[in-house]
């Protein structure tokens, strides 16, 4: 029994080494350092599999990488890639999720909600740490500041992580309940509670969208003789209002009308209330079907937030590149979790319209 459970997880570990390097494929630039769904796939392979074998999956994974895989950031490879200014955040990979797993180990026997949280915390842990190793090599290899380094190569992915640890937190829950290998046993979420776990978990990824910058304008401007780069807002934190540079020789203005964060961010929260609440409503026994009419709406609605958004950055003034960031497109990735959850949730009800029908007989 021992021997096919090990092999069952250097399976698992196989898989999950192989989807951590499809994740770097998913890159988002926010500065120096792009987002990536890595985070995600370590902190799921720590859950399922674990502080040992969790550590060994990512470990393969850089090994794919240092072999000369393309399974880095930006389809990048080799050894050097770990040497170079994201080098930290890659080498704390193994230990993150070593640290994820061990902290899920401990939920062994426990109940669904202490064992989601401490999922939750390991989730934190882990990914803390994989920021401070990979802001402390930005820190070695530019010469910035303490205070530079953490606000580049940590501040713009403190929200998008606790998404990724949410959205890990549930999906492992589904699929040891579904039989997968997992770091803990006990009592597992299922049916409504299950799908309410992920009406949550995105309606929680819309109201955080609001803390995320939507994005950013730069332009190439000669300067003093020298091609210098003129920004509108400072990427990553704020965005919008005008740009003047000024000195003796020359005066430069570059002007963004910026799509404004109060009125998407406030759309895109309030779309995750709701959502959060239909979630709540489906446990309390109001008809699923209703509930999964309302997950559609909103997942529709949330990607509408993405489009106009989007739009209004494209309107921006002429000639100047745009760098759009994560935030513009979170809502539409909710939205589509919504959809997606809409459509489960219609096919389990209507599958089973006899049983629907005595549970309401009953209440």
């Amino acid at each position: 029994m021992e021997d096919a459970d090990k092999i069952r997880k250097m399976a698992y570990a196989a898989v999950l080494a192989a989807l951590t390097g499809a994740g770097a494929l998913i890159s988002v630039p926010l500065g120096p350092v792009p987002f990536t769904l890595q985070t995600f796939f370590i902190m799921l392979a720590g859950f399922l599999l674990g502080a040992k074998w969790g550590f060994v999956s990512v470990t393969l994974y850089l090994l794919l990488g240092i072999a000369g895989l393309p399974v880095f950031s930006g389809g990048s490879a080799g050894a050097g890639v770990l040497l170079g200014p994201t080098g930290g955040y890659l080498i704390a990979f193994p230990f993150g999720a070593a640290v994820a797993g061990f902290l899920a180990e401990q939920g062994d026997g426990r109940s669904g909600v202490e064992r989601m949280s401490l999922k939750a915390v390991g989730g934190v842990v882990a990914s803390a740490l994989i920021l401070v190793v990979g802001t402390a090599r930005l820190m070695q290899f530019f010469g910035m500041s303490a205070e530079v380094a953490f606000a580049v190569g940590a501040l713009p992915f403190i929200i998008p992580s606790i998404i990724e640890i949410a959205l890990a937190v549930s999906l492992s829950e589904s699929l040891s309940r579904a039989g997968v290998v997992s770091a803990s046993t006990g009592p597992r979420v299922r049916g409504v509670e299950e799908r309410a776990l992920y009406g949550v978990t995105l309606g929680a990824g819309l109201v955080a969208s609001i803390l995320i910058p939507w994005a950013h304008l730069t332009e190439e401007v000669p300067h003093e003789g020298e091609t210098v780069d003129a920004t509108a807002g400072v990427p990553g934190y704020f965005t919008g209002g005008e740009l003047t540079l000024v000195d003796d020789d020359a005066l430069v203005e570059v002007t963004a009308t910026a799509p404004s964060v109060v009125t998407f961010g406030v759309a895109a929260a309030v779309l995750g209330v709701v959502g959060v609440a239909l979630a709540v409503a489906a446990v309390k026994d109001i008809n699923e079907s209703y509930v999964a009419v309302g997950y559609g709406v909103v997942g529709v609605a949330a990607a509408g937030v993405t489009v106009v958004s989007y739009l209004d950055v494209s309107a921006w003034s002429l000639e100047v590149a745009h760098s759009v960031g994560y935030g513009v497109y979170l809502p539409a990735l909710m939205g589509v979790g919504y959809v997606v959850l809409a459509a489960h949730s219609l096919r389990v009800v209507t599958a089973s319209p006899k049983k629907t029908k005595t549970e309401v007989r009953r209440t």
